[in-house]
C-alpha cells in the first residue's frame, strides 16, 4: 500500500485565535472542504466541545468519515485521525497555525494509506478539489468575522 500525502498552505489576514476558532469547529471545518459535519461526541474540555477526544462525522463528496481529535492545543495545533474508513488506513491529519506579519499561516497535512491500489490517488484528487472549492468560503468567513468584531470607529471632530 502506497502512502499518500496532501499538504495545503493558506494565508489568512486574521489573528491566529480567529483562524483556530474556525478550523476547530466541526461545521466550519467541513465548509472548508465543501462538505458537511456533525459532532458525535464532545471532547473532554467543556470550553472546547470540538477539542481533544471529540468524535465528528465529516462528509465530503462521496466520502464519509468518523474522525477523532487526538491533539487540540488552542490557537496552535489540531491533530486528528479517521476511525472507520474501509478506503483509508493509518490516516493522520495535522493543522498547524503560525502568526506571521499581517495574519496567520495555516499548514494542513494529511497522510494515509489506501486500501486498494490507485484508490489513494483518486481520494487525493477528490480531497484536493473539495479543498479548493471550499477554501474561498473559509477565507471570506474568517475575514468577515474579523471585520465584524472590530469596535466601531469614532468620528473625529
Amino acid at each position: 500500500m502506497a502512502r499518500q500525502h496532501l499538504h495545503f498552505e493558506q494565508f489568512y489576514a486574521a489573528p491566529r485565535e480567529q483562524v483556530f476558532g474556525w478550523f476547530s469547529n466541526h461545521r466550519k471545518l467541513a465548509l472548508s472542504w465543501n462538505g458537511r459535519a456533525r459532532l458525535l461526541k464532545t471532547g473532554g474540555d467543556p470550553a472546547w466541545p470540538d477539542g481533544e477526544g471529540a468524535i465528528r462525522e465529516i462528509r465530503v463528496a462521496w466520502l464519509r468519515f468518523r474522525e477523532r481529535i487526538r491533539t487540540h492545543q488552542p490557537h496552535w495545533l489540531i491533530e486528528y485521525e479517521i476511525l472507520n474508513s474501509r478506503l483509508m488506513r493509518k490516516h493522520q491529519a495535522r493543522i498547524e497555525l503560525a502568526s506571521v506579519p499581517g495574519g496567520t499561516q495555516l499548514s494542513y497535512q494529511i497522510e494515509f494509506e489506501s486500501a486498494l491500489p490507485l484508490l489513494g490517488s483518486v481520494i487525493c484528487g477528490v480531497l484536493s478539489a473539495a479543498w479548493r472549492r471550499g477554501l474561498r468560503r473559509s477565507v471570506e468567513d474568517i475575514v468577515r468575522q474579523r471585520v465584524s468584531s472590530r469596535p466601531p470607529q469614532r468620528a473625529n471632530g
